[in-house]
């Protein structure tokens, strides 16, 4: 953002005039662009499932998309693994889990 001292620029100058012309634009900008941002994130969470919400010593599915098997084709191996059971929340979506040694 555009900043600059006030203090030494008389306001009925025209460079007074000017900057207080250019913050009274800035700040219906800024109110329009908050205003966009909350249609957008409104019209966004319309489709937007919750995510569940998993405590500890649930159990749970996990997805085997990023998981590496033995099996000759990822056609050929399982998408879910588990379940296993969830030891603590790391984050909004992510989850410590109870994995095998292997």
């Amino acid at each position: 953002n555009l900043r600059f001292d006030s203090i030494h620029i008389y306001q009925d100058s025209p460079a007074g005039k000017l900057s207080t012309k250019l913050q009274s634009v800035q700040q219906g900008v800024k109110e329009e662009l908050e205003s966009v941002i909350r249609r957008l994130k409104k019209y966004a969470d319309r489709n937007r499932a919750i995510p569940p919400d998993f405590q500890p010593g649930d159990r749970v599915w996990l997805a085997s998309k990023s998981i590496k098997t033995t099996r000759p084709t990822k056609k050929l191996s399982e998408r879910w693994l588990g379940p296993f059971e969830v030891l603590k929340k790391i984050g909004s979506q992510a989850y410590h889990l109870k994995l095998p040694q292997q």
